[in-house]
């Protein structure tokens, strides 16, 4: 997705939270469906269930990444966060259409017992973190997206947050999810 996309959509979030009588407004690339899966996750807030599946860290899960995660998110006041133990092995995580359906895949498989459920994927290079990434994907019970993003160098909020380890990763992931928590 493009990066204008999701500024669109969190601006969108922002308005349909301070007008919350009307309907929240359409997002300009975003499907309908897809639209109406994160108006469900925005209407539930931080009352919101998630599950985290375990995070990968350049290509291997690391579960101590995955607790970290939960805790911030759990900080900013989501109430019921629950912690996969199966980690999910993509073939290839580096086509997000391809890394969205084999998440969804799986968590149609083996359904979540929370409202939603998170992948995400640190590609962190200590030596050179222009030549790092954050992937993840947030899929319903059903399986069916409600975010998919990738955040990297080029994009604002990763030049923003400085992306130097492992925690500022965290702490981009949980700046995006936020902003659909509220």
């Amino acid at each position: 997705m493009k990066r204008k996309t999701w500024l669109t959509a969190l601006l969108g979030a922002l308005l349909g939270v301070a007008t919350s009588a009307q309907a929240a407004p359409a997002t300009p690339g975003i499907a309908p469906e897809q639209q109406r899966r994160m108006d469900v996750m925005k209407s539930k807030g931080v009352d919101g269930s998630l599950t985290i599946v375990p995070i990968r860290v350049s290509g291997r899960p690391w579960n101590r990444v995955t607790e970290v995660a939960g805790l911030l998110l759990e900080k900013r006041g989501l109430k019921n966060i629950e912690l996969a133990k199966t980690p999910f092995e993509p073939a290839d995580a580096n086509i997000m259409a391809d890394l969205s359906a084999a998440v969804g895949a799986v968590v149609r498989t083996n359904p979540a017992a929370t409202d939603h459920a998170l992948y995400a994927d640190y590609g962190f290079n200590p030596q050179n973190a222009e030549q790092g990434f954050v992937h993840f994907v947030v899929c319903d019970r059903k399986g069916e997206w409600v975010i998919v993003d990738l955040q990297n160098s080029h994009h604002t909020d990763y030049q923003s947050v400085g992306v130097d380890s492992r925690a500022r990763c965290d702490h981009l992931l949980v700046k995006w999810l936020q902003g659909y928590l509220k």
